[in-house]
This record gives C-alpha cells, structure tokens and sequence, in this order.
C-alpha cells in the first residue's frame, strides 16, 4: 500500500505487525515505479538510488520536453503499486551525453523523507 507524508509519496508498505508497518522509501535502490510529467505525455520509470542519492531514471527519450523543476506523479498504470496522480518528484538534473538519443535525469522527492512525523496509507489494490 502508498504510503504519503509531506505532500508526496514516501514509499509502500512492505510488510506489517499487529502493532505497525515497515516501509520501503520510494530512494531505496529497491524501489522502481512508473510515473508520468505533469504536463508531458512522457513516462518514465523512476529507481532509487539510496536515501542520499535520490531518484534516477535512465533511457528517456531525447524528444521529451524534460527541464529540471518539472514534477512527476504517479502514473497509475495497470497493475502498478500506486494510484495514478501521486506526487513524487521534481527533477533537479537533466544529462544528456554528446551523442546520445537518450536523456538521463535526477529527482528530488516531493516529500521530506528526514522529517517525517505523520502518514497517511493509501488504500489502493491493483488492477489486475
């Protein structure tokens, strides 16, 4: 389940105690997730990179209109872990190497992940 704190996602619920949960931040190099530019077409599959590195995505298109400071949502794609129009993001660098046909971008999350006092979960299934 989406986990949101601060006005963005923070991570998902990967397992759960009588007495609380354990989340998965949206940076840990496990996490990987779809989403979608507030006002572009694009999609792109966002990885953490660890609590210190934030976000990446790697292979976007050089045709995308992408400028750091655009945010990105949640793309809510068929069986994906969230609902579509969840904040996570604003790109905060755009590398683009002489030649290639491909962008590769850095994010800062929405959400303070260092000062979280307070989530809401998300009660969300899947389509499947």
């Amino acid at each position: 389940m989406p986990v949101v704190a601060n006005g963005g996602l923070v991570g998902t619920i990967i397992s759960t105690t009588l007495h609380g949960s354990t989340v998965r931040l949206l940076t840990d190099q496990r996490s990987q997730f779809g989403t979608t530019f507030a006002k572009q077409p694009s999609s792109v599959i966002i990885s953490g990179q660890g609590l210190n590195n934030g976000l990446a995505a790697a292979n976007v298109p050089i045709t995308s209109n992408i400028r750091p400071g655009m945010m990105v949502f949640t793309d809510g794609l068929l069986g994906g872990l969230y609902p579509a129009g969840l904040p996570v993001a604003r790109v905060s660098k755009v590398r683009l190497t002489p030649g290639a046909a491909t962008y590769e971008l850095n994010f800062r999350p929405t959400a303070d992940l260092r000062h979280i006092f307070y989530v809401d979960v998300v009660l969300w299934e899947p389509s499947t």
